[in-house]
């Protein structure tokens, strides 16, 4: 059969698009591989991990029935899973992706726990420990013995010979010492640079870089979903239904616009990820309108999200001061371009429980002019003693505006204007201060659903019935109680019926007490046509100290955000700026811990999108120390603690680099592997 040509293929094509404009479902073009990157964006660790806490050494005194000795291991234990998403910004398949990579596999690859005989080194050492442990009650036996002045003195000896022995063990058996295995085994093979890689054995060595491997990323992908184009960064916030507890991804796409949100549930041999595929025939694998948010309220007819939604933050309140689940759960939106930050609500609004689009706050609105957001972080909000170092942080750290860390305290940075904006979100308690009910004609902010039959001015005509007569008013600042309004239930045994349901007022969180900062001498609120500002990061447990990103020239900002005796941070310059690279991108905070879990040093990771490099900044000296050669435009970066490295995304190179940060390897602040092979760039 030949090809159409001229006239004929041009009927053709209109007809076809005609057709795919009357079907909503179609999602016409190639679809995305589902085992390969293409312009990855976003990366984050699997929320569900939690390391083991310190064993009875650390305890004062220590608890010796509670010492754990270290065991041979396979590989380094940490998070299972590590999820990237893909943004399709060249247009070639008809979606971006969403896909989880196992970690313990790809490890397992490549990584050589006990290298040049370093599991006959770690039994030795283990069996050393054994014998002092058991040998440490008659020593304390003996100790208690001795007269009453030499007992302390005596008796600290002991636990400091166990401490010296069982750390010596840990440190011997600890795979985080290892290296990348130079052999093939039976367990693993690096294939020389260049080599044809498989699925057996996926792994080569960088031919530009020898002592670094690169890996097939296809072998290690075990679930996927479809997602819109131009995807960026990932959050998670945990659900639970039914007992289960599982992890939700929020994910803003710049392509459509909206925020798509995925449920991910580990089924133990299977991850799956549930975000209501199906609906398109022509791609099952594409999310279903109902886990994408793009209206407010998610109402067609109310306000739609703004353009270019770039970076989210999950914020949620303390249990115990919510009173389980009651508690408020937020997400955080910034839009690169406009004015817009968006708020969602994480349990929906008035009956129903889905999340919902709660807020559209014009935030970044200067002047006449939009400046775009970038940045979001939460400042810590504790009690005396709760927060993450517990009682070794005896000062209470409230903010006044969090209103006893019931609300949250977020700060944000403006793309084109060298300016910062803190604020709170929060919905409205009506107190007994509040008179009678307020005329819906004076309400702004708060929706309220009544009957179409009701008179507003005589709350008391409505009996309930709302169903489908009920229409929905904005009801302002002041909210109300149905019981407030004189609401009554028709038939309040009957959960079922919607008829028997009593008229409800919603409340939703809105962005409050927005206040503009200057994070340098240098700044004015002049908007510009270039990004002045980029990501920000509280650098210490307290939230004492913000660190800014600027782009234009490249410099890490220190803001001293520590509370006056009022409560009110201080928000105000600390420290000259950090010459970094130009333009920089993203930037995470890496604490570095000794065995019992106590910080030791903090750095700030700042990836270089241009330059191709991860700057290591000292924030205890504020000074670089390091400047990590890396794949071509980096962008965002997920730190896993527990293996003690750094997940950095090469946007333009496909791949994702693996770097040390363990003071235990003599490779650390070097790039150790890279995820995705440097295929584009190797002909």
């Amino acid at each position: 059969m030949r090809t159409r040509t001229g006239t004929a293929a041009a009927l053709g094509s209109l007809l076809t698009m005609a057709l795919g404009s009357a079907c909503q479902a179609e999602n016409l073009g190639h679809s995305p591989p589902g085992d390969q990157f293409f312009f990855p964006a976003g990366v984050l660790i699997d929320p569900f991990y939690e390391a083991p806490p310190p064993d009875g050494l650390a305890s004062d005194p220590p608890d010796l029935d509670a010492v754990v000795l270290p065991e041979i291991v396979s590989q380094v234990p940490g998070p299972r899973y590590l999820y990237v998403s893909n943004g399709n910004n060249d247009r070639t398949y008809n979606a971006g992706t969403l896909m989880a990579i196992d970690l313990d596999a790809f490890w397992r690859a490549w990584y050589e726990p006990y290298p040049d005989g370093a599991a006959a080194l770690c039994l030795e050492r283990r069996a050393a420990a054994e014998l002092a442990l058991a040998d440490a009650p008659q020593q304390l036996a003996d100790v208690d013995a001795l007269p009453e002045d030499e007992r302390d003195a005596a008796r600290e000896a002991v636990y400091d010979g166990l401490r010296s022995v069982v750390t010596a063990a840990r440190e011997a058996c600890d795979p985080r010492r290892g290296r990348l295995d130079p052999y093939c085994g039976d367990t693993r093979c690096v294939l020389p640079p260049g080599s044809g890689v498989t699925e057996d054995q996926p792994c080569r060595r960088l031919p530009l870089l020898p002592h670094v491997v690169e890996c097939d990323e296809g072998p290690f992908v075990v679930a996927k979903a479809h997602v819109g184009d131009f995807a960026t960064t990932l959050a998670a916030s945990i659900e639970t239904d039914g007992g289960e507890s599982f992890a939700r991804l929020w994910l803003p796409v710049r392509g459509d616009p909206s925020v798509t949100f995925v449920d991910v549930h580990d089924q133990g041999s299977v991850l799956a990820m549930d975000c209501d595929q199906g609906d398109d025939p022509l791609d099952p694998d594409l999310c279903g309108d109902s886990h994408r948010l793009d209206h407010l309220l998610s109402n067609d007819d109310l306000d739609p999200l703004a353009r270019e939604p770039f970076n989210a933050l999950v914020w949620e309140q303390d249990e115990a001061l919510a009173g389980g689940s009651d508690r408020e759960r937020l997400v955080f939106v910034a839009h690169s371009d406009g004015s817009q930050l968006t708020v969602i609500d994480l349990d929906g609004v008035g009956r129903d429980p889905e999340p919902t689009i709660v807020d559209l706050a014009p935030l970044y609105q200067v002047g006449a002019g939009s400046a775009g957001g970038f940045g979001l972080a939460t400042r810590p909000c504790f009690e005396a003693g709760q927060g993450p170092l517990g009682a070794l942080d005896p000062e209470p750290n409230v903010p006044t505006l969090t209103q006893g860390c019931r609300r949250p305290l977020v700060y944000s940075s403006m793309r084109f204007v060298g300016q910062l904006v803190s604020f709170t979100a929060s919905g409205l308690d009506v107190g007994a201060e509040v008179e009678g009910i307020v005329p819906a004609a004076e309400r702004e902010g708060c929706t309220i659903e009544v009957n179409q039959g009701c008179d507003l001015a005589d709350p008391s005509t409505c009996t309930a019935a709302c169903g489908s007569s009920c229409v929905e008013v904005y009801a302002g600042p002041y909210c109300a109680t149905p019981e407030q309004l004189g609401l009554v239930d028709a038939d309040p045994d009957d959960d079922e019926d919607p008829q028997g349901q009593s008229c409800a007022v919603q409340c939703e969180p809105r962005v409050r007490s927005a206040r503009p900062i200057l994070p340098s001498l240098l700044f004015d609120s002049s908007l510009t046509s270039a990004p002045v500002l980029g990501d920000m990061a509280f650098a210490d447990p307290r939230g004492d100290q913000l660190l800014v990103l600027q782009t234009n020239p490249g410099a890490l900002l220190s803001m001293d955000t520590s509370l006056t005796v009022d409560g009110e941070p201080r928000d105000i310059p600390s420290a000259p700026p950090i010459e970094i690279c130009a333009e920089p991108s993203r930037m995470k905070i890496y604490t570095e811990r000794d065995d019992a879990g106590r910080p030791l040093q903090r750095f700030a990771l700042i990836t270089c999108f241009r330059a191709a490099l991860v700057y290591v900044v000292d924030l205890e000296a504020l000074r670089v120390v390091d400047a990590i050669v890396v794949g071509t435009g980096p962008h965002d970066i997920a730190i896993d603690d527990a293996r003690e490295v750094a997940y950095v995304i090469n946007n333009l190179e496909f791949s994702v680099s693996v770097i040390d940060l363990g003071r235990r390897r003599p490779t650390r602040f070097q790039e150790l592997a890279r995820l995705g092979l440097q295929d584009p760039f190797s002909q």
